[in-house]
């Protein structure tokens, strides 16, 4: 029998995780998985090299984050908690997981440590759309009450999660890294918060909090750490766990679960019971690519966060004709009518393909950054682009410097294009910022 892992860091959680998407699903599929999740720290930055390598590597994709939470009220930090996302829900889940990222990093509220944080109230909200679960774990502040030996405060803290939370939207998730008894991934904990899930009647799911594939990459997340805590090498003892926070095969997950049970009193059956509870929430966080993330499927933003209630096509018409008006308005008859001409032609291609927000988007974007005194300056094939050129998102003429739309976008385009530009700041330093192809061709929201 496989083992479902749901809580795994990639190498894109920065200065955390320690292993590539690709290498992680590879070694998944190697042990006979059929499913595994990457939920990276305070984001999504590894989900589309996940799921691609989950296809290559013939297994099914899970989705999540690892986001702290706040107290709405209080503001008190509730630690860190594991959300995933649910399949099958034609992308509900992940625009649902999406919008808890979002959220995490918007908020105006920031928790010791300027760690992106998500209201508990926001998260509730997002979960009761039966779209998302939630597991509170060892750094959640009920794990973290396990971990210290207080019950009354651990059951008290999953009573106001409960109270919150539509009902099947939390788990508890239980973690054991073998560590020494008395000290932060040990057994004792992980027992006690089984007990705690039995005695509340939820289900206790078993992960191993991956950081890396292999036991010998425990290094590199030392080095991690190190880097995280601002700690010098020589003190790694104090911040490091013992090496067993990797991909283990399923084998040494049952062995865990067993040494976890036989620790602590539990109901009969619980063995049974924390692999089952685990595989079935496997079951329903397993993702379809292409129905529920829209993998490889244009996917356009959604016009109505940048204010457009109407049709974005009639939008856009109006924007880019008042734009050719007020950009050729003093190069002659000829050029203006060669310009709506240009335009026509131009529109027509973005109707076909049906990109009218995505270009309003990228409008929007470039109007937001000069709005913040930066000045930005478009490059690359978008510049052929008199639409571009008339919703100010490039200030490159293009019918006089003789350059191709064609080159830009096509027809025959099933991909959205790159609008690459240049930003020049106050101080005298530039970056590069590309609204790609990428957020929507892997259906991002």
């Amino acid at each position: 029998m496989s083992f479902p892992h749901l809580h795994v860091a990639s190498a894109y959680s920065t200065h955390f995780g320690a292993t590539l998407p690709e290498a992680l699903a590879e070694q998944a599929a190697a042990d006979g998985a059929s499913f595994l999740a990457v939920t990276d720290r305070d984001g999504l930055y590894g989900a589309v090299k996940h799921v691609r390598a989950c296809v290559a590597a013939g297994i099914r994709p899970g989705l999540g984050a690892d986001l702290e939470v706040h107290d709405d009220d209080t503001l008190t930090p509730l630690g860190r908690v594991v959300v995933l996302a649910h399949g099958d829900t034609a992308g509900r889940g992940y625009a649902a997981l999406c919008r808890a990222v979002s959220s995490a990093h918007e908020t105006t509220v920031r928790v010791p440590g300027h760690t992106p944080s998500i209201p508990r109230g926001r998260l509730a909200q997002l979960a009761g759309l039966s779209s998302l679960t939630v597991l509170l774990g060892p750094a959640s502040d009920v794990g973290l009450a396990v971990e210290r030996r207080d019950t009354a405060t651990a059951r008290a803290g999953l009573a106001d999660w409960l109270r919150l939370l539509p009902p099947g939207a939390l788990a508890l998730e239980v973690v054991c890294h073998l560590t020494e008894p008395g000290t932060p991934g040990s057994v004792a904990p992980a027992t006690r918060m089984l007990a705690l899930a039995e005695y509340a009647q939820l289900p206790a799911v078993l992960t191993n909090a991956v950081r890396y594939g292999t036991p010998g990459e425990a290094v590199t997340a030392d080095l991690a750490d190190a880097a995280r805590h601002l700690t010098p090498l020589a003190q790694l003892d104090q911040i490091q766990l013992n090496g067993q926070a990797w991909l283990k095969p399923a084998a040494a997950m049952r062995q865990v679960a067993r040494m976890v049970v036989d620790a602590g009193t539990h109901n009969d059956g619980a063995l049974a019971r924390l692999l089952r509870d685990t595989i079935e929430l496997a079951e329903r966080c397993a993702l379809d690519p292409v129905g529920d993330i829209g993998l490889g499927r244009p996917r356009m933003p959604e016009a109505s966060v940048i204010g457009i209630t109407g049709d974005p096509l009639t939008e856009l018409w109006a924007r880019a004709r008042h734009g050719i008006d007020e950009r050729y308005i003093d190069a002659g008859r000829g050029a203006l009518t060669a310009a709506h001409d240009r335009l026509a032609h131009e529109m027509a291609t973005v109707r076909s393909l049906g990109f009218a927000s995505y270009f309003l988007t990228v409008a929007k974007v470039a109007d937001l950054v000069r709005g913040m005194g930066i000045r930005i300056q478009a490059r690359g094939s978008g510049v052929g682009s008199v639409l571009n050129y008339a919703l100010h998102t490039s200030s490159v003429e293009p019918i006089g410097n003789g350059l191709l739309w064609e080159r830009f976008l096509s027809p025959e385009r099933q991909t959205l294009p790159d609008i690459t530009s240049m930003s020049s700041r106050p101080d005298g330093t530039t970056s590069t910022a590309r609204c790609s192809r990428r957020s929507a061709a892997t259906g991002s929201r």
